[in-house]
């Protein structure tokens, strides 16, 4: 049987770490259709409006039983809202479903090197999103330039461009994998990471109850299914992994 292993958590003791939810990088947009002024109870969200980069990581098998990796990227409000503590994080998702991972993918998070298709043709105003993020230095555009045309979607335009990441990733939020909570700078410490994937892919809870529900009956595959899968990548060449940004 497989080992669930446990590792720092909100709930246990934690093993010492640098990285701490104010390393989350706030930044303001100017959103546009957003009005400006003070926010309100009625009104939240005004510009110019706080935001983070936020990324998760989905594992699942397919029907080969091989393993699959998904890379998401987000907006999301960086703090809880003091006028509303129910407001959902979640502004907008820049990733593009239907692109593939551009050539040369790397296989890893952990040096940094984040690229996704950035969707701008099913949000509105994407365009002008992509552009503040780059010259904020969030996200930078590949050079020389590349763009993905999904099938379906020729002559309207150059399609999803390829962007990079320019933050460290300890300044992203993640995503618990079980019950979906992002983290934000106003909590109290940072998702722990699986011991098991943790050097791969690794998945994030935010506490033991939320690592053991993901290891029995987590969605689309419980992890107890896909973690040494996800730790093999780390020693597997490139072509031999399936990946989807």
């Amino acid at each position: 049987m497989d080992e669930l292993q446990i590792t720092s958590n909100r709930k246990k003791a934690r093993k010492p770490t640098t990285s701490k939810p104010t390393d989350i990088r706030a930044f303001e947009l100017t959103v546009p259709h957003l009005p400006a002024g003070p926010t309100s109870s009625g009104q939240p969200l005004r510009n110019p409006l706080p935001l983070a980069l936020s990324f998760e990581v989905i594992q699942y098998l397919d029907l080969e039983n091989s393993i699959e990796l998904q890379t998401h990227y987000y907006l999301i409000l960086p703090e809880e809202s003091d006028l509303d503590p129910e407001l959902n994080p979640l502004f907008l998702k820049l990733d593009a479903e239907d692109a593939p991972p551009p050539t040369g993918f790397e296989v890893g998070l952990k040096e940094g090197k984040h690229e996704f298709w950035f969707d701008t043709r099913t949000h509105q105003d994407a365009a002008v999103l992509l552009e503040q993020l780059v010259e904020k230095k969030i996200l930078e555009k590949v050079d020389p330039p590349q763009h993905h045309t999904p099938a379906g979607y020729d002559g309207l335009g150059e399609g999803y461009p390829l962007v990079r990441v320019a933050i460290q990733e300890k300044e992203m939020a993640k995503r618990c994998g079980y019950d979906g909570i992002w983290e934000q700078r106003t909590d109290q410490e940072r998702l722990a990471v699986c011991g098991g994937c943790k050097l791969a892919w690794p998945i994030r809870f935010c506490d033991e109850d939320c690592q053991v529900m993901s290891w029995k009956k987590g969605q689309p595959t419980p992890h107890r299914k896909t973690c040494k899968k996800v730790k093999a990548i780390e020693k597997a060449p490139i072509d031999e992994v399936t990946t989807k940004a």
